[in-house]
Formats: C-alpha cells, structure tokens, sequence
C-alpha cells in the first residue's frame, strides 16, 4: 500500500488479514472513552444528543446491554445527572426555539433519552412525560411549511422526528407514538420533496434543501430522508405512489456513486466540472459513503436487489482506504463513523464474511495508534456523541457482540434506530382496564397499550392456582399449574447461574395468557429459552448463517447444562409436552393436527405433486397422531408447542366450564381493576351445561376463560423448555436446524454446529461443578458420538414439526379466506372449520410463505433421501 500525505485522511497501514478479537482490551478501550466523556462531555446543554449532555447519556443507553450489572448501576448514574444537565439547560433556554421536533439537535432527542431513562430507572412519571412531550413535539414539524430553511431532514426535521420514534419503539418494545401522527409527518416529507423537486426542476423524484442547499448526505440530506422513509415499510406498502417515488428517488441516487465508491455532498458539485478533486473527497458519515452505505443497507432489506449490496461492498472498500479520518474519533467525521461501515456489511451479508469484522476492528485499533494520538485534530467537541469519544466507546464496545440478536436489522449505534419492522405491541381484551397497564378504548374496543415485563412476571408468583395441588377434575387448570409453576422456579434457578457466568441471560420472561376465576386474575407466563436468532423462521429468508447458527448453538448449550443443576418438586418433573398430547386433550387437538398434515397434502399437490406418493405413505389420522405422541413422551423431547390461530382467540385446544360466578362490579356494587369477560360482540360470558369428554372439560359451545393477549407476533409460538435432566436435548437441536437452515446448509454444517453445541455444552458443565455434578448423570455424560446418533434417530421428528406444528404457529388471519377471524366464530363454526381442512390456506395464502414452502419442500426431500419416509412401501 503507497505511503503519501492526506489532508484528509491517513494511509491504512494495515493487511487485509483474518484475526481474532480481543474482547478484553476493547472493553478497557471502550471504557476508557466513556469514562472520558462522562467526566467532561456532560457540562454542556446546548447541542442536543449530537454534541450536548444529553447525547453521553445516549450513548450509555446504548451500551448498556454489553456491561455489568456494576458497571450500568455505574454509567446509570452518570447518565441521569447529564441528562438533568440538559433539563437546566432547556427550562432556562429560550422557548421560541422553533427545535422542539429536532431529534439530532432539539428538544426531542432529549424528550427520547428521557422516556428510556425512565424506564430504565423505573420512574414511569419521567416516562410518561416524555412520551406526552415528545408526542407534542411531533405537532410543530406537521406544520406544512415548518423549517423556512429547511425541514425535512435528519438532525433538525421530519426525518429525524420519525427517527427517534424508532428507536423509542426498538427501546421500550411498543411504539409509543400514534401510528396517524408518524403517518401524517411521513406523508408530509413526501409532498415536500415532491413540490420541491418540480418547482426547482430536479432530475430527482424527491429533493430537498437545506439552507438553499440540496445535500445528498446523512448529515442534512437526501440519504438520510430516503433510508427513514424506507424504515416504515407499511407506509410504503399502503401507498403505492410513496412507493413508486421512493424507488425512483433511490435508483437515480445510487447513480451518484462514483468509480471510488464515493457519494457526491450536493446537487451542485454533480458533473465532471464541478467534482471535487480526488485529493478532496469527503469520506465522512454526514457527507460521503460511510453515511450513504446505511441507505444502500435498507434498501437492499427492503427489497431484495443485489445492486444496492453491491453498491455497500463498494462503499466498505472505499472506507477501508480512506476512512482513517484525521479529523477526530468520532461518529460524525471520525473513524469510528467509518468503523461502523465494517460492522453494518458485516451482518447485511447472508454468509459473514470475517474480513469486515476485522476491518472494523483494526480501526478500533488504530484510535490507540502514536500516529492517530499525535497527528488526528481534537474536534470542537471532544467528548459528544457524533463529534467526540462518546460515540467512540459505542463504536468499541459494539465490537464485544458484532452479531446482535437483531443482527438482520443492523443493531449497531448508527443503525439501530432505523428498524425494518413498524408493528405496535398492543393487547386486546374485552374490558375496560387492566391493573397496571395503560389502555386505549373501552369495551370489545379495548387495546392495552403498555403493562411492563415486571409487573407481568411478578402478577404470576402471586397467583393462587400455583398453590393447587394437581386437581385433575380440571385438566386445563392443571395443566397451566404445572407449565407455569415449572417455569418460575427453573427462570429464578437459571437466571442466578447466567449472571454468573458474565452474559446476558439466555432467558426472557414474557405474558401470554391470562384468565380469571372470580375475583382472582391469573396471569401465566411463557419463557422464550434462546436470547438469538432464534424467531419467526419465516424471518430468515433463505436461512441464518453459519455464524448466527453457532452463537444459537451456545445458547442453547447454555440452557440445556444449566437446568441440569436444576431440581424441582417431583410433581413438577412430569414432561408438560407429553400431557398437552394426552388422552384429555385428544379430541381437541388430533384434528386440527391432521389437518395442519391435510393442508400440507394439498399444498403438496399444488407444488411438488412428485412427492405426494411418499407423504401419502403416512397419510393416515391415526399414524400421524400416535407418532407425534411417541415423540413427546418424557425423556424424549425438550420442548412444547401451543398455537393460537387468531391471538385474539380463547384458546381453541382447551375449553373449560366454571360455574358463573360474580364479577368483580356485580360484588356488592363494588368496581374493580380486574377484568369483567366478555365475548368479542360484547356480551357477558356465560358458560353452557357442560360435557366431560375423556377428562377434559368441555363447554357446550361456550368460549374459553382463557384471553390470549399478546400480539406480539401475530400466530403466536409458546416455548416450554424441558429440564434436561428430564428430557432430551436433541428436538430442540432438530427444530432449530429444520426450522431456521436450509437442505444445503444442513448438509455441510450439521457436524460443525454439533460441535459447537457440544463443546459450549461441556465448558458450562465444567464452570459449575458443584451445582451441576451432584445431579444425576443423564446426557452429561453423553459423548460427542452419542448427541450425533440421538440427533439422527430424531429426523422423524423434525419433519413432523415442519408440516404439522410450523404451518399452525404461523397461521395469521390475514392469510385466511375467511369472513371473520376464529374469536369470532361459534365452537361450531371453529370444528366446521378445521373439519373442512382450511388449513391448506396458510401454505396457499401470500407471498409471505413462499420461504415456509421452500423449506419444506426442501425438508420432504431430506427425509425421503434419509429414508425416514420410507420409499419401499406401497403408496
């Protein structure tokens, strides 16, 4: 590599090698810059999160999830006093400022840093106000001809605004903001760049200035706009002109980029006469490719074209050689802001590729360089977020975890805002309240906009029915005691022993069920057993990595040699997956089973009619129910599986009868905060005589008390984890690599991810000896040899769960030729229903399963090649 001067920026010194990081010295590096900035970044109100207090206090919040339990009490701390700082600093300010919308450089960013800060510190008043005044912020930016010099963009504009609206959605789990507010202000950055472009004649669809300059890059400009656009794809989706001018506004942006790599600053430096000079070039994130490169990242998210990758690959290489930036650290026009580059390609690739990993870390590097501390220019604001080491330690200490749990959506500090999905997390019940939890409407109507986690999870320990002794006169409400009971003392056992070992906890509690009986409400809880990657499988597209499978593996390598030390009272050791397939569930359960399998039959005929022959070979009610039971009995399975097909449903497997009892507002008069039940057309619940069928209760055409109400996501999933001890680790392997690899994959990497399980296995075996080697043996003395021989014996049971259980978890309404969804349909109806086999619909229905039909396809010609379904038998 040639050694010349740059004004702009230093020669790279370095190989492009394979490494590995040190995480060790990254953590001190990455420290040091936040203790730095604490110390001397905080003093400053003025700036917003772009260079005032307010923006160290961003950057801890988005380091938070990579340090100690010590070290966040720590910076927390920090992070309040910068921003009570900022606080003084705008109650003393003037209050015509006209920035209150501003996220990079206002009264909004502050107003965002403060709901989370809240949140985090369990104050839910600051929340509250927050969200109400960043609510209000939002009214300012509505105004059509609000920012006389410019207001569309990102640090002071509309697009900013929408900006932090992610990222207060991606902070607290739910979007605050009203979906009409974010709708009318995207709409508005539309018709602005539309009317500007045409008055002013641009060869651009959308076009917009800023101080009477039409700025391409992330800073001010059109980049900017355009990726905050294609991050509510809803929008998009809803308005087909947005969409047309959007994808026309990017084609001819990314005709901007040059032979180098490199984006043009401004309309006017566009042509051979008016470029800049080689020797000039800004290679910056607010002026050049290394902020252009996270618009190319969306729109090749978004819509799946390989030019836009290309064009991100092109920008890493041109950052690779001019991205040591003499001008500071920083994020703005520092080297960290180039660093990120490396970090975002590095998960935008299908297949990592560790050279942009390496590349990311060797900047990090380079910021300890003599040669970057004597000769790099101290910027104005040394210790900011964007200008100064604030926005450094974030750079550093993202490299702890390259790959985050979000890895497809770009988590990283300058991406993370900037989410793909826009769903709001909302519950739907039929009352008026909800005891902790704030909601929108009344009656059949009502939506619970948010209920905390730990309210959740605490409501839980504290309900009665986990004092039950096993009553199996009710076998649904014996059935809840035992999975939930289970589940709070295996979460508190194994939560303890994750700290310990210095990672986030492989565990996350979340509320999916509650009913109540009376006065008495219950709320049951549901853990999610892996804390990566492990999602909606339709999620991956052509499948997850191989470096995404591995860090699943360890995860669950985690969990499953931990809840070897766990020990439970021996009615809890019952396997929760073999009653939900026992005799009292049968009738409810088998049928909708076989025609999940029916669909799938249908689906087949359509698609892969070469393969009906086989599958019609175990084409038979009574086989594929008893070989799913098989599956399930203790010792050989390690999880469970409850679907609801609509989550605003009661539950359609179980059904139980109660006698009627007094609501809470019919005792003495008396009103209540707990629920009052009612039938989605509003009627009171009022259950039928009841019949017993095989042990299970059964309402004569009632509903159930049972109120699924998360629609999180929507066909939901439930997880109940197996003790190891009890169960089998392999299904979970199985499902895994069924679900979330492809045939290929699988093919060339099975061994090596067993590997890495395996060896995670034995390492946290090895780290607690004195919890986990006083229990029974079990699979901790399974060699390597015997999971491979467990794992091959299991190919039944991932084909089973990919065309019986994957169809029925990812049933949603909206993909059924349906007049009404199943909450609102009689029990009748609902047996009609499945006896109809409409269960084919979820193959048949949308775009959205086109992956789900690949991977299964894929699947039926695994088994055949593995003659797990038999080819020699008769069809």
């Amino acid at each position: 590599m040639s050694r010349h001067h740059h004004s702009r920026w230093f020669d790279n010194p370095f190989e492009d090698d394979e490494f590995k990081l040190d995480k060790a010295a990254l953590k001190v590096q990455g420290l040091e810059y936040l203790d730095s900035a604490f110390a001397k970044g905080t003093r400053d109100g003025d700036g917003g999160l772009y260079v005032g207090a307010v923006g160290v206090a961003y950057a801890f919040l988005h380091v938070a999830h990579l340090l100690s339990p010590e070290e966040r009490k720590k910076y927390h701390s920090l992070a309040l006093n910068a921003y009570q700082t900022q606080a003084k600093y705008y109650l003393t300010s003037n209050p015509q400022r006209n920035d209150a919308c501003a996220f990079l450089l206002g009264k909004a960013g502050f107003f965002a840093v403060g709901v989370v800060l809240g949140k985090e510190s369990g104050h839910e008043d600051i929340t509250e106000e927050n969200i109400k005044n960043y609510i209000e912020a939002g009214e300012v930016c509505k105004q059509p001809n609000f920012g006389k010099h410019g207001g569309d963009e990102l640090f002071v504009g509309r697009a900013g605004y929408l900006c932090g609206a992610l990222w207060l959605q991606q902070k607290l789990g739910y979007m605050p903001i009203p979906q009409k507010d974010l709708l009318e202000i995207f709409n508005l950055i539309i018709e602005s760049g539309r009317n500007y472009s045409n008055q002013h004649k641009s060869p651009c669809p959308l076009m917009y200035s800023y101080y009477d300059t039409e700025y391409l890059g992330a800073a001010h400009g059109l980049c900017s706009i355009l990726q905050i656009l294609l991050s509510y794809p809803q929008f998009l989706n809803e308005n087909s002109d947005a969409e047309t001018v959007v994808k026309a506004t990017l084609d001819f942006y990314l005709t901007l980029q040059d032979s180098s790599g490199n984006f043009p600053c401004a309309m006017d430096e566009i042509g051979p006469r008016k470029k800049r000079g080689d020797a000039d070039m800004l290679v910056h994130w607010c002026h050049g490719a290394p902020g252009v490169v996270y618009l190319l990242a969306k729109a090749y998210l978004h819509y799946k074209d390989k030019k836009y990758l290309d064009a991100c690959i092109r920008c890493g290489d041109l950052v690779w050689n001019r991205g040591l930036l003499r001008k500071g650290p920083g994020i703005c026009h520092g080297v960290a802001g180039s660093g990120y580059v490396f970090l975002l390609i590095y998960n935008l690739l299908e297949q990592r590729d560790p050279k942009h990993l390496y590349r990311a870390a060797k900047f990090a590097q380079f910021l300890k360089s003599s040669q970057f501390l004597k000769e790099a220019r101290t910027p104005d604001c040394a210790f900011s977020l964007y200008e100064g080491i604030a926005g450094t330690a974030c750079f550093v200490l993202d490299l702890l975890q390259p790959v985050q749990a979000g890895c497809k959506e770009l988590d990283n500090f300058l991406s993370s805002i900037h989410k793909v999905q826009l769903t709001t997390k909302v519950f739907t019940v039929g009352s008026e309240s909800f005891n902790g939890a704030e909601v929108d409407g009344v009656g059949e109507n009502t939506k619970i906009r948010k209920c905390s986690e730990e309210h959740q999870f605490n409501l839980i320990c504290k309900s009665t029915i986990l004092e039950d002794d096993g009553n199996r006169d009710n076998l649904e409400k014996y059935y809840w005691s035992i999975l939930f009971t289970k589940e709070k003392i295996c979460y508190d056992f194994l939560e303890n022993l994750a700290q310990e070992l210095g990672e986030v906890s492989p565990l996350c509690p979340k509320m999916h069920h509650c009913y109540s009986e009376g006065e008495e409400e219950y709320f049951c809880l549901i853990m999610d057993d892996l804390s990566i990657g492990f999602t909606n499988p339709l999620d991956h597209g052509e499948g997850i990595s191989l470096q995404e499978c591995n860090l699943i593996m360890k995860s669950l390598a985690r969990l499953h040699a931990l809840s070897l030390g766990c020990t439970l009272p021996s009615k809890y050791e019952i396997c929760t997956t073999e009653l939900l397939f026992s005799a009292g569930v049968e009738p409810a359960l088998k049928p909708l089973t076989y025609n999940s399998f029916l669909g799938f039959l249908k689906l087949t005929a359509n698609f892969r009619p070469d393969l009906l022959p086989y599958l019609k070979r175990i084409d038979d009610d009574e086989n594929i129910w008893n070989r799913l039971c098989d599956l399930v009995k203790p010792g050989r399975t390690s999880f469970s599986c409850l679907c609801h097909g609509d989550p605003r449903s009661s539950n359609i497997f179980l059904e139980k009868s109660t006698s009627q009892k007094p609501s809470c507002r019919e005792n003495n008069g008396k009103s209540s905060n707990h629920h009052d039940y009612h039938h989605h057309d509003g009627s009171n619940f009022k259950p039928e005589e009841k019949n017993v069928e095989n042990g299970m209760s059964v309402n004569g055409g009632g509903e159930s008390q049972i109120q699924s109400l998360l629609l999180q996501e929507p066909g939901l999933r439930f997880i109940d984890f197996q003790l190891t001890r009890y169960a089998s680790p392999v299904t979970d392997l199985q499902y895994v690599l069924h679900m979330n690899t492809t045939r290929d994959f699988r093919e060339k990497h099975t061994m090596e991810v067993l590997r890495t399980y395996y060896a995670e296995f034995q390492d946290v075996l090895g780290r607690f000896p004195h919890v986990i080697l006083e229990q029974s043996e079990g699979v901790r003395g399974w060699t390597f040899e015997k999971l491979t021989e467990e794992y091959e014996k299991f190919y039944m049971y991932g084909f089973l769960a990919a065309v019986i259980l994957l169809p029925i978890v990812l049933l949603r309404p909206v993909d059924m030729d349906i007049d009404k969804s199943m909450s609102q349909m009689t029990k009748a109806e609902r047996t009609q229903f499945f006896k109809d086999g409409r269960a084919d619909l979820v193959f048949n229905a949308g775009s959205r399963n086109d992956n789900m039909r690949k991977r299964l396809f894929e699947m039926c010609d695994e088994m055949v090649a593995k003659n797990v379904i038999p080819t020699n038998a008769p069809a």
